[in-house]
């Protein structure tokens, strides 16, 4: 054989082996697919792995498999399928050489997966078909165990005599081969997850545990780059759906509609001491679980958080439409929230200034005096499964002894700090838009009206907590709150306030309080008094100043009443009856006797005693009656102040049920009208003139409509005689007296009444 055909030869050889090698190079993926059926299809009657396409670049080691389906309907799994529409995976072989785990890319789109937890036989969890034992057999183990004792008993003495020479050899080893070892590294160019659904269903891990089943939906995540032996972070970007939960047992919970977690950041030190840092927010949740009412956020949003294992801090934290209950008028709503400068440890908790805005509070009592629960929904029905029968609960204790009795060695304590400090700078309201709506029908008649919060704000609270003493105030919180029930109206409350403990183990507020009512319509209170003195009022209006001081648990002030331009009418003779034996005097009497000529009551009430049982003062309230002496309307000095301006219409009348000392021309209004005319601006005029020279004149403004309109409006017929009387008030509160203060403190408006005309009477008392 000549030379030339020596190397033909050759180069034919190789040029065969060279394809044959790449031959199989490209090959490889679809006898990797044939095995991957084959193993797969051995699972279980039914079992069936197939792929649609595949694409494998094998000198950029880059391999695409699409529509890959994994069918086991032998399964007990959520679904019988699990599908991926697409797996691209890019990396380097290469680096195995160098120690190095190398992926340059890893995209997985259209995952459907479908995982179950059980607990029948054993702990072992499916996950599309394959089932992964948790936990091993116990008499299996015990087996095990046995035999292991065994063969250990029977190799002691060889052992013993061959130690001290194969611990020599092993020392050795083993400092040979940590000076050769070189640790692996791992580097990640880029993972991308987009539209992964993941079923899952957990059975209760024990016999009263819960159990729980939903899905989720992995929108999209990104991670990387990554290196092992860097000190760069890890960048991560997850979007996340909960699509789906329910978790069953004595308090089940139940997600009403799908909501939304994202989080955008970085994890540094992923491998030792993982840490977050970057933003999370969450969007539209809606739970309902039994025994509290549903809950609704429309967003919650973390900003600047860092999550490590030992502290936790966040930049801002801030939440937009929260809802507490159910339907049109819900427990509780909160339009904005929000909170800076958050830092959690296992030994304090530090915050920024709490700011928010639009709080809701819709509050009802029943009939009986309990609270309306309609609005929890479903939570107001408590839940059968809630209640445990406590004899024929097991007894958690021996449980517990059996289970640290069967462990081999006993688990160290984790050490609680001493003492927990608490630091918040404070709480502001924005805005006056606050309040809380209350109803209630447990009195009569009943109470409905709105409490408006138009300005709320608490200082820097600072203080120690501690499980061995009691909780401690680093410094006063001051509290300053304004409030008010219509326009005129206002309710203003400042204190500063902390702890006493110097009756231990009570504890009692110590500080000082101020309290200042002002232009109080108390005729929607009238159920109240009722209860109270068993009277009605037909009109009246409250001014309360408070000043009060609490030290050492005893209290100390005194409270200045003035009710104007009030008329009382009976109503429980059985209160009356028990009032007045209690104030040796009727009670009619005793008002008499507090009412001056304007028709006012001032009363002053001292404040004090013990916290735990006060006293206000009901001795020295008895002690101003008997002093006061009956007095009369200076009805001639009225009639005279009037007669200049020709408003004089009766003296001693009646506008409804409502008794005048004056009565005045009335306003007449057109059958469906509510607001003033030109006509009626000069007789106010008048009235508003009178009012600036003369200040201890009292004026009622008493709104009637006619029985046309009431028949017409049917039960929204006071609706209409309160927007009567609001419009005259508010005309008459622009103006002013000689000192420059409005008129409106002396302007009280009488209950809605039914009458002949469309009207508003006025009237001096």
């Amino acid at each position: 054989m000549t030379k030339k055909r020596i190397a033909g030869f050759l180069f034919s050889f190789f040029v065969v082996l060279i394809l044959l090698l790449l031959v199989l190079l490209y090959s490889a993926p679809f006898f990797a697919v044939k095995a991957g059926q084959k193993w797969y299809g051995s699972q279980g009657a039914g079992y069936q792995l197939t792929v649609s396409d595949w694409h494998w670049v094998p000198f950029r080691t880059e391999l695409e498999l699409t529509g890959v389906e994994l069918r086991h309907p032998q399964t007990d799994a959520p679904q019988a399928t699990t599908r991926v529409e697409r797996l691209r995976l890019s990396f380097d072989p290469w680096a195995l050489a160098r120690q190095e785990i190398y992926i340059r890319d890893i995209s997985l789109d259209g995952l459907r997966l479908s995982a179950a937890l059980r607990n029948d036989e054993a702990l072992r969890l499916l996950i599309s078909g394959l089932m992964i034992p948790l936990q091993a057999d116990n008499s299996a183990a015990a087996e095990t165990e046995s035999a292991a004792q065994q063969s250990e008993a029977v190799d002691v003495a060889s052992a013993d005599i061959q130690s001290a020479s194969v611990q020599t050899e092993e020392i050795t080893q083993a400092e040979e081969s940590t000076q050769k070892e070189q640790p692996w590294r791992l580097r990640l160019g880029r993972l991308t997850l987009n539209d992964e659904i993941i079923d899952w269903q957990q059975d209760a891990l024990t016999t009263q545990g819960p159990a729980s089943r939903g899905q989720l939906r992995i929108a999209s995540l990104q991670a990387g780059p990554f290196d092992s032996t860097a000190a760069k972070a890890l960048p991560l970007n997850l979007t996340l759906e909960l699509t789906q939960f329910e978790l069953s047992g004595a308090q089940p919970v139940s997600l009403q509609q799908p909501f939304t977690l994202t989080l955008a950041g970085e994890i540094q030190q992923a491998l030792t001491t993982p840490q977050w840092i970057g933003d999370i927010s969450l969007d539209n949740l809606q739970l309902t679980a039994a025994g509290a009412p549903p809950l609704a956020v429309k967003r919650l949003q973390l900003s600047g958080v860092q999550a490590g294992a030992d502290t936790q801090s966040i930049a801002e934290l801030s939440l937009e439409q929260l809802l507490l209950g159910v339907g049109d008028a819900p427990l509780l709503s909160l339009g904005h929230y929000q909170v800076s400068d958050i830092s959690a440890s296992a030994s304090q908790l530090a915050t920024g200034l709490h700011e928010y805005a639009d709080l809701q509070v819709a509050v009802k009592r029943l009939a009986d005096g309990s609270l309306d629960r309609s609005a929890l929904g479903d939570a107001a029905v408590e839940s059968p499964q809630a209640t445990t029968n406590t004899a024929d609960a097991p007894d958690s204790s021996a449980t517990n002894s059996d289970a640290s009795a069967s462990e081999s060695g006993k688990k160290p304590e984790i050490a609680e700090p001493d003492h927990f400090q608490l630091f918040i700078a404070g709480i502001q309201q924005s805005g006056d838009s606050s309040g809380a709506e209350i109803h209630d029908v447990s009195v009569k008649p009943a109470y409905q009206g709105r409490v408006q919060i138009r300005e709320l704000n608490i200082s820097e609270i600072s203080a120690t907590l501690a499980a061995s003493s009691q909780p401690e105030l680093i410094k006063p919180v001051q509290i300053h709150a304004v409030l008010s029930l219509d326009d005129y109206n206002r309710i203003a409350l400042d204190t500063s306030l902390t702890l006493d403990h110097s009756h231990a183990p009570e504890i009692y507020p110590q500080g000082n309080v101020t309290l200042r009512i002002s232009q109080l319509d108390i005729v929607a209170f009238n159920g109240y008094l009722a209860q109270a003195m068993g009277y009605h009022l037909e009109k009246g209006m409250l001014n309360l100043d408070v000043d009060m001081d609490m030290q050492q648990a005893q209290l100390g002030g005194e409270a200045r009443i003035l009710l104007r331009n009030s008329s009382f009418v009976p109503e429980d003779e059985a209160t009356i009856k028990r009032v007045s034996k209690q104030i040796s005097m009727p009670v009619d009497t005793a008002l008499d006797l507090l009412r001056d000529d304007n028709g006012n009551v001032r009363l002053t009430v001292p404040v004090s005693g013990d916290m735990s049982s006060p006293d206000f003062g009901s001795g020295d309230i008895t002690a101003q009656l008997s002093k006061l002496a009956l007095q009369s309307a200076a009805l001639h000095y009225l009639k005279q102040s009037l007669q200049p301006y020709g408003l004089l219409l009766s003296i001693a009348s009646y506008a409804g049920s409502e008794l005048m000392a004056i009565r005045l021309d009335a306003l007449a209004f057109a059958e469906g009208q509510t607001e003033l005319n030109d006509e009626q601006i000069p007789h106010l005029e008048k009235v508003a003139q009178l009012m600036h020279g003369k200040t201890g004149l009292e004026l009622q403004v008493c709104p009637f409509v006619s029985k046309t309109e009431a028949t017409a409006e049917e039960e929204q017929w006071p609706q209409l005689a309160r927007q009567r009387g609001a419009v005259v008030k508010a005309w008459l509160a622009q103006k002013t007296d000689d000192n420059d203060h409005s008129l409106a403190p002396r302007v009280t408006v009488c209950k809605p009444q039914q009458g002949e005309k469309a009207e508003v009477v006025l009237g001096f008392n």
